[in-house]
Parts: structure tokens; C-alpha cells; sequence
């Protein structure tokens, strides 16, 4: 996968950040669709990491991120080799791109919870977002920036965000061309998670990082 077209995904993906609700353990899968392809996705959420999981054009992509140490790190197992970026995620959006959020007082049922809809507008993207409040706090929005993670924490008179069960982002901008995406949670499954999903795996080597330069 190209890595950038990763790190937009990751990006995007972000649910809330950390809630004074209890932690999300457990994995969450979903369906992606960037540029006309379909993308399942697992990330797998303990504490303040979390595994993310890609499957595109026959081949996996990992990023494991870690909230309290600022780090993400990129697993290549072609290469039996990983690499780690430290500091926040790259982000194509700007600071003052922080996108208004619009409560549509709807809600719709997604794998079993309830969610509310927000329509969320910036320069470059507008788009829709269903959050389930019900699930608990989580690490991934923390870590992220982006569109979706903007949105999130933007949203207006809501203590605990909660996890985006659905969105959709469109580009307004050419700038911004091509980062049209949509994404569906089709399941939730809270349970314990064994730290081995946040390691690298033995004898790997470590290279330089491979993150992509912000603009």
C-alpha cells in the first residue's frame, strides 16, 4: 500500500479521543473504500495503543501506535523489519482546519450500537460521521490527527465523543483530490487483548523511519 494513501487512512480512521469513560479493549473490524477499492480493517485497542491492521491489493499493512510514548511504529513483513516514527502522526490538514460539527439529531444502529450522526465541514472536506457513546473511550483519536480526528475533537457540548461507527469524507478542494473515503464498522468485540499484538516480532530489524514528510 502506498504510504501515504496508509497514513491518510489512519488518519481518518481515528476514533475519540481518550473519554473519562472506561477504555475500549478489544477489536473492531471495518470495511474502507478509498479510490474505488475496498479495504477490510482491524484495529485492535488496550489502554493507550492500538494495532492497525490493512488488507489491500493481496498484501497487509501494520501500524502499531502508542499514545503515551508518541510513537508509531511501522511493521513490513516482507523485510522481516519495522520502523518508528516518533512524535504525532502526519496529518494533511492544518491547524486552523478544524472542521464544524453539525448535530443531525438522527441516530441509526451500526454492529449492534447506537449511534448519532454529525455532519462535520472544513475547507478542504465535508463529510458525515455516526458516533456510538456507548463503547468507551479509546486510544486511536488521541494519536491521530486528520479530518475525522479534527471532527472529533471539535464536537460541541458532548463529554465523551465516543467511537465513529460510520463516515464518510468528501474533498472539496483539488488539493485534496482523491481522499474521498467512506467507512463502515461491521464489528465490535470488547474482550481482553494480549500485549504480543503490540510488539514487534523477534529478530526483526529496525530501519530508518519511513513516514511520510508533512507538507
Amino acid at each position: 500500500m502506498n504510504l501515504s494513501l496508509l497514513f491518510l487512512t489512519l488518519s481518518i480512521l481515528a476514533p475519540s479521543a481518550l473519554a473519562a469513560t472506561a477504555p475500549f479493549e478489544g477489536a473492531v473490524k471495518a470495511t474502507m473504500e478509498v479510490r474505488g477499492q475496498e479495504i477490510p480493517v482491524q484495529y485492535t485497542i488496550k489502554g493507550h495503543r492500538v494495532r492497525i491492521d490493512m488488507r489491500f491489493m493481496q498484501q497487509t499493512s501494520t501500524v502499531i501506535a502508542d499514545v503515551d510514548t508518541q510513537t508509531q511504529t511501522v511493521l513490513i513483513p516482507r523485510l522481516q523489519a519495522y520502523a518508528i516514527h516518533h512524535g504525532a502522526a502526519p496529518s494533511n490538514m492544518q491547524p486552523n482546519e478544524t472542521p464544524a460539527i453539525t448535530d443531525m439529531n438522527k441516530t441509526e444502529t451500526i454492529a449492534g450500537h447506537v449511534c448519532e450522526d454529525y455532519a462535520i465541514d472544513s475547507a478542504k472536506y465535508s463529510g458525515t460521521l455516526c458516533v456510538a457513546k456507548d463503547i468507551g473511550g479509546d486510544a486511536l483519536g488521541a494519536e491521530m490527527n486528520g479530518p475525522l480526528g479534527s471532527a472529533m475533537k471539535g464536537l460541541k457540548g458532548i463529554k465523551d465523543p465516543g467511537m465513529p461507527l460510520r463516515l464518510a469524507i468528501k474533498a472539496k478542494t483539488s488539493d485534496a483530490a482523491g481522499q474521498d473515503m467512506t467507512m463502515l464498522v461491521t464489528q465490535v468485540s470488547p474482550g481482553p487483548v494480549s500485549d504480543t499484538q503490540f510488539s514487534v516480532p523477534p529478530g526483526w530489524r529496525e530501519m530508518p523511519s519511513i513516514m511520510p514528510t508533512p507538507r
